[in-house]
C-alpha cells in the first residue's frame, strides 16, 4: 500500500509539472504577442520609480512621536484580525479547480499531496501580503512613533500564514484522522509549546529592549526590536501548518468537492465576463445575475436566500432609471439582518473617522500643511489630503465600505441602462450611508479634547476622496466583471485617489492636492463605462 501511495504521489508531482509548464509557456506566448514584454518591463520600471518616490516622501521623521496608544491600537487590531478566523467557516480558504478535481482528487493518494500546490500558493500569497504590511509598519513606526520594529515583516507574515491554516482547520472540522494521528498527548505538547513561547517572548523582549508590557506575544514584533519577538509567530505557524497537513492525511472534508466545483464555476464566469467586456461584447451577463446568486447560495448552503422576506416601497413606473436601481440596492440592504445593519453602520462610521482624522492629522503636522500655510494655499492648513500613504489608506478603507454597501451586481450591458444611471443608482444608498457615517464620526471626533472641530478643507478633501473612490470602484467592477468585494477593484480605487498626492508631492506642488482631487472626481464622474 505504501509503495502504491508513493508511486501515486510521484505521478501527481509529474502531472503537476507537465500541466503547469505547458500553461506557463502558453501564458508567456500570449503576453508577448498581446502586450509585449518590453511594454511590461517599461510599466514595471515606472511602477518601481513611483513606489520608491512615494515611500521617500511619506517616510519623513516626525518631530514629535505619536502617542503610544497608536501602537496599542495597531497591536489590538492585529489580534482582532487573527481572532476573526475563530468563527466556523463554511467556505474553504483553499480549493481545487475542475481539472484537479477530475484528475487528482479521485486518485489513490493522500489528499495533502493533491492540495499541496494550491495550499502552497495560498500560503505564499498570505506570507507576501503580511510581509508587505509588516514592512510598511516598520517604516511608518520608525518615522511617526520613533519605535524600531525590524521584525514586523516576518512576524506579520507568519501570523497571516497561521491564520490561513487556522481557517482551513476550522473549515475541515472534526475528522477521524485527528483522533488517530494527533493524540491527546501530542495536542497537549503542542499547546504547551505555544504557551511557553507566548510567555517567554514578552519576558525576553522586556529584558532585551524594555518594550511596553501591553503587547501580546504574537504581536510584539510591532513594538519591539528584539529578534525573540518573532519566536511566537513562527511557533504558531509551524504548529498550525503541521495540524493542517495532518488533517489531510487520509480523507477530504465532506463538502470540499462540491464547493470547489462551485468556486471553479464562479471563477470561470468571472474570466468569461472579463474577456467578453475587453472584446466589446457581453457574453457573460448571467455571471452578474441570478445565476451567480444561485451559485453563491449553493456555496454558503443557503437554498432559500433568493426569496425576499421584505422589501421597500416600489418607485412609480414613471421614475427615472437610476431611482429604480437605487431602490434595488436599498432593498438589498433592507433585506439583510439587523446585525448586518449594525456592522455596516460601524464600518461607515469607522471609514469616516479614519479619513477625517488622517486628513486632519497629516495635513496639520506634516510638511504639506507647512507648505500650504507658508505659500497661502487656497485651502490653508488641513485643506490637502496629506501624503500618498494617508490617501491610499483612506481610499482603500472607503472602497471596502462602499463594496459592502453596493448591493446587487450591475445589470448586463445588453440591458438598455445608461452607465451613468447604473452608477449613481447603485451608489445612492452607499453615498447616503457614507455621509451619515462621516457626520457621526465628525461630531464624535470634534468633541474629543485635544482635537477640536475639523477644518472645512479637510472635510472637503475627504468628501472628494470618498466620492471618487466610490465612483472608481463601481465603474471598474462593472467594466471588468470583478466583484467589488475583491481586492482588485478596491486596490484600483485606492491607487487612483492616491495619485494626486503622490504626483504633486513628487513634483513639489503639494498645496494643489485638494484641487487635483476634485479634478480626479470630475474625471471619474465623466468617464462613461
Amino acid at each position: 500500500m505504501n509503495a502504491h501511495a508513493g508511486a501515486g504521489v510521484v505521478a501527481v508531482g509529474r502531472l503537476r509539472r507537465l500541466t503547469l509548464l505547458r500553461a506557463g509557456r502558453a501564458y508567456a506566448r500570449w503576453v508577448g504577442r498581446a502586450v509585449g514584454w518590453w511594454t511590461v518591463a517599461y510599466l514595471v520600471f515606472w511602477l518601481v520609480v513611483f513606489v520608491v518616490s512615494g515611500v521617500q516622501l511619506a517616510v519623513v521623521p516626525a518631530a514629535e512621536p505619536l502617542p503610544p496608544s497608536v501602537a496599542a491600537a495597531a497591536s489590538a487590531g492585529l489580534s482582532v484580525w487573527l481572532a476573526a478566523a475563530l468563527p466556523r467557516r463554511r467556505v474553504p480558504p483553499v480549493h481545487l479547480d475542475r481539472r484537479d478535481l477530475i484528475r487528482l482528487a479521485l486518485a489513490p493518494v493522500p489528499p495533502h499531496a493533491v492540495l499541496a500546490y494550491r495550499r502552497g500558493l495560498a500560503r505564499a500569497g498570505a506570507a507576501l501580503g503580511g510581509a508587505a504590511v509588516g514592512a510598511a509598519w516598520s517604516l511608518l513606526a520608525a518615522s511617526y512613533l520613533h519605535v524600531a520594529a525590524p521584525w514586523a515583516a516576518p512576524g506579520v507574515a507568519a501570523l497571516a500564514v497561521a491564520r490561513l491554516d487556522a481557517r482551513w482547520l476550522l473549515y475541515a472540522g472534526p475528522m477521524p484522522v485527528l483522533g488517530r494521528r494527533l493524540t491527546a498527548g501530542r495536542v497537549g505538547a503542542v499547546l504547551a509549546l505555544v504557551a511557553a513561547a507566548s510567555a517567554a517572548a514578552p519576558a525576553l523582549a522586556l529584558l532585551a529592549g524594555g518594550a511596553p508590557p501591553w503587547a501580546p506575544a504574537v504581536t510584539r514584533s510591532l513594538v519591539d526590536a528584539s529578534p525573540w519577538t518573532a519566536a511566537a509567530p513562527l511557533v504558531l505557524v509551524a504548529c498550525a501548518g503541521l495540524a493542517a497537513r495532518r488533517s489531510l492525511a487520509e480523507r477530504w472534508p465532506p463538502r470540499f468537492a462540491p464547493q470547489s466545483f462551485v468556486l471553479a464555476q464562479l471563477g470561470g464566469m468571472r474570466s468569461l465576463q472579463v474577456l467578453s467586456r475587453l472584446s466589446g461584447l457581453d457574453l457573460g451577463g448571467g455571471a452578474e445575475g441570478v445565476e451567480r446568486q444561485r451559485l453563491l447560495a449553493a456555496l454558503h448552503d443557503r437554498p432559500g436566500s433568493l426569496r425576499p422576506v421584505r422589501s421597500l416601497r416600489r418607485p412609480p413606473p414613471t421614475a427615472p432609471t437610476w431611482v429604480a436601481l437605487a431602490w434595488r440596492a436599498a432593498s438589498s440592504l433592507y433585506r439583510r439582518p439587523v446585525v448586518t445593519w449594525l456592522g455596516l453602520a460601524a464600518r461607515a462610521t469607522a471609514a469616516g473617522a479614519a479619513g477625517l482624522l488622517a486628513a486632519r492629522a497629516v495635513a496639520a503636522t506634516g510638511p504639506v500643511a507647512a507648505t500650504g500655510a507658508a505659500t497661502g494655499a487656497p485651502g490653508g492648513p488641513g485643506a490637502s489630503l496629506g501624503g500618498p500613504v494617508t490617501a491610499l489608506f483612506a481610499g482603500f478603507l472607503v472602497a471596502q465600505t462602499v463594496a459592502a454597501l453596493l448591493g446587487p451586481p450591475a445589470p448586463s450591458r445588453l440591458v438598455p441602462v445608461p452607465p451613468s444611471a447604473r452608477t449613481w443608482g447603485r451608489l445612492a444608498p452607499a453615498l447616503v450611508a457614507l455621509g451619515a457615517g462621516a457626520t457621526v464620526a465628525g461630531a464624535v471626533v470634534g468633541a474629543v479634547p485635544g482635537i477640536g472641530p475639523l477644518a472645512a478643507g479637510a472635510v472637503a478633501g475627504y468628501c472628494a476622496l470618498a466620492v471618487a473612490a466610490a465612483l472608481v470602484l463601481e465603474k471598474y467592477s462593472s467594466w471588468s466583471g470583478a466583484a467589488p468585494t475583491r481586492m482588485e477593484p478596491q486596490a484600483v480605487a485606492a491607487i487612483v485617489v492616491a495619485l494626486p498626492a503622490l504626483l504633486l508631492e513628487a513634483f513639489g506642488y503639494p498645496e494643489w492636492t485638494l484641487t487635483a482631487q476634485w479634478l480626479v472626481l470630475a474625471v471619474a464622474a465623466l468617464v462613461d463605462v
